[in-house]
């Protein structure tokens, strides 16, 4: 056991480039009988899409990917989804690449104790067509991002937070891009931390002209937000809010900007049929302030006058 440890060790910390064959009989990325030759570019590990593959990291198959991982990595051939599944343990990448290069569906899974820590950035949906990049984080399953998660840059990207899982990016999310479509999900009190910049808007090309944000029942906190892209002519992303919490870094109670975005629907209460609520206290996170955004069903909204603790920034009728 200890030798197999150690070989795993050697050729992840070699700057290897080699390729997933599965040929190990066993499916976990530690294997190395599961990986073929060294050929020499010094990226990290590939799984071709054409692999098909379901690929295991579990609490006593911990693992590294080097320098990098492409999974889901076409390079000009028609291919299979790759899934890739983190029950425990953990897998560390120093930079991933999720369908990417025309590759096929990706899939990575995080749930119980695993970990997918990636010490530089994240790129996904990198293709011609419409590639889908999936990632499922449950169960308290964790993902770390070192700098930046490029989601969606071509193709369709998901991210679905849920039942405690936890991600945590240390610079910025652009959830779609470049042409894509990027999708977020968090329930069950998900919760994703963007230390930096949360970009919601879509670019110009993309193929539904928005990005999805379904907050419903869980927590983002991020440095700042953008709703409409960061050159002119994007498309802007909707943040639908249900009984998630949106915390902003800094003093936004009356920020024009902010509140132009609740005012033409980007940010929405219950699917557009309920209220868009701006904390009037700031919420203190570590000794810093964050404006605090909510939202309640249409019905309670009548309500709101009598709450010293909120403040209705906008009010729609029920469809």
């Amino acid at each position: 056991m200890c030798t197999f440890v150690l070989l795993f060790g050697f050729v992840g910390s070699a700057a290897a480039s080699v390729w997933w064959t599965g040929a190990g009989g066993d499916n976990y990325w530690s294997n190395p009988g599961n990986w073929g030759p060294d050929d020499g570019d010094g990226f990290g590990y590939y799984v071709a899409d054409t692999a098909g593959s379901t690929i295991l990291v579990d609490a006593t198959h911990s693992a590294t990917a080097g320098t990098g991982a492409r999974i889901g990595y076409n390079n000009g051939i028609g291919g299979n989804p790759v899934t890739v599944n983190i029950t425990g343990g953990s897998l560390t990448s120093g930079e991933t690449r999720l369908a990417y290069n025309d590759g096929g569906a990706s899939v990575v899974n995080v749930s119980g104790t695993g970990q997918f820590i990636n010490t530089t950035y994240i790129r996904s949906s990198y293709s011609t067509t419409l590639t889908n990049s999936t990632v499922s984080i449950s169960d308290d399953g964790y993902i770390s991002v070192g700098t930046y998660w490029r989601h969606s840059e071509k193709g369709q990207g998901h991210i679905t937070i849920e039942d405690n899982g936890l991600l945590e990016i240390a610079e910025y999310l652009d959830l779609a891009d470049s042409s894509g479509d990027g999708y977020l999900n968090i329930y069950d009190n998900g919760k994703l931390v963007v230390g930096g910049l949360f970009d919601v808007g879509a670019k110009v090309g993309s193929a539904s002209g928005t990005t999805t944000v379904n907050l419903h029942d869980g927590t983002i906190q991020a440095g700042s937000l953008d709703m409409v892209g960061l050159v002119p002519g994007d498309y802007a992303g909707l943040i639908d809010i249900e009984l998630g919490e949106l915390l902003l870094k800094g003093d936004l109670r009356s920020d024009t900007t902010l509140l132009g975005w609740i005012s033409s629907d980007y940010i929405v209460g219950y699917a557009g049929t309920g209220s868009v609520v701006v904390g009037t206290n700031l919420v203190d996170i570590g000794g810093v302030d964050y404006t605090l955004i909510t939202a309640i069903p249409e019905p309670a909204t009548v309500m709101l006058l009598g709450l010293g603790g909120l403040a209705l920034i906008r009010r729609k009728r029920a469809r």
